[in-house]
């Protein structure tokens, strides 16, 4: 098996080779596509905790931040927390103030988190809030085999999956936008076969990404809006299901946003099967 940085070496080689880097596009992974995508969205905040496959994509946001201007040193800030419950509590309270955070875990982090997320959907978010989740299929890196796709109705929110670096590059820039638009926090998931894909990514001039800073202000329209209790639990949990039902009324029209791509929620009906490296079942 290639290690990952030759697999990664050879796989821009490919895609120079086949294409070349066309005008106004840049040959990038699918990390880095999210990475980039999170600095044009005006992310405030990256919180993680360390974790392949998702580490790569905060690592490629701090080159940004670091190669930056010291306008996006000042707006963007990147946390390594403890774990990953902290990292998302630290995105919730951004969200609060207005602003718009990314939260990248994987998949046994994400199970550290289940506690807050599971209040989080009820309450909603205010700033955009995108929760990037890498799964590690086969545990390469991990030390269970897990599919978190079956977590996501669970928890009640949607969950995307990008194919191609530049799908990963459009959800992330739709998924802020539709997130503070329905006050839901959006998952994209990626794989870590999918997250070292090579592909070409349309950019725009430092200048732009680093001026589009996001904030909507302190969140003071319903002071308990954020405070989950036993008397409005019932109404909080209606009121997540209206804006699932929002979100799935509303989700196509993201297509325009970005050439021809198509945004589905995942539910458990819905998942295609994969095989076990080492049985050859499918699972």
């Amino acid at each position: 098996m290639l290690s990952r940085p030759a697999a990664r070496i050879i796989s821009a080689a490919l895609a120079r080779s086949f294409s070349g880097d066309a005008p106004n596009s840049k040959t990038l992974t699918m990390d880095q596509a999210a990475a980039l995508a999170v600095v044009q969205a005006g992310v405030s905040l990256v919180a993680s905790f360390p974790g392949s496959p998702s580490s790569d994509t905060v690592s490629a946001v701090v080159g940004h931040v670091k190669a930056g201007s010291p306008s996006l040193r000042r707006r963007c800030r990147v946390d390594w927390c403890a774990n990953e419950r902290v990292a998302l509590e630290s995105a919730i309270g951004c969200s609060i103030a207005g602003r718009r955070s990314l939260v990248a875990t994987k998949s046994v982090g994400f199970n550290v988190m289940l506690d807050p997320l599971l209040t989080l959907n009820l309450t909603g978010c205010h700033g955009g809030m995108v929760i990037l989740l890498g799964d590690d299929p086969g545990a390469y890196g991990s030390q269970n085999d897990q599919d978190t796709r079956l977590l996501a109705p669970a928890v009640k929110l949607p969950m995307w999956e990008p194919a191609s670096p530049a799908e990963m590059h459009s959800m992330v820039t739709a998924a802020f936008e539709l997130s503070e638009k329905h006050r839901t926090p959006i998952i994209i998931r990626e794989t870590r076969a999918a997250s070292q894909s090579i592909g070409l990514v349309p950019v725009v001039s430092a200048s732009a990404s680093e001026d589009a800073a996001s904030s909507l202000g302190l969140a003071l329209d319903a002071p308990l809006r954020f405070c989950p209790y036993p008397a409005n639990a019932v109404e909080m949990s209606s009121l997540l299901h209206a804006r699932l039902d929002a979100f799935r009324a509303g989700t196509p029209s993201v297509s325009s946003l970005s050439a021809s791509i198509c945004f589905q929620l995942t539910f458990a009906s819905t998942l295609s099967p994969c095989r076990h490296k080492v049985t050859g079942r499918q699972v």
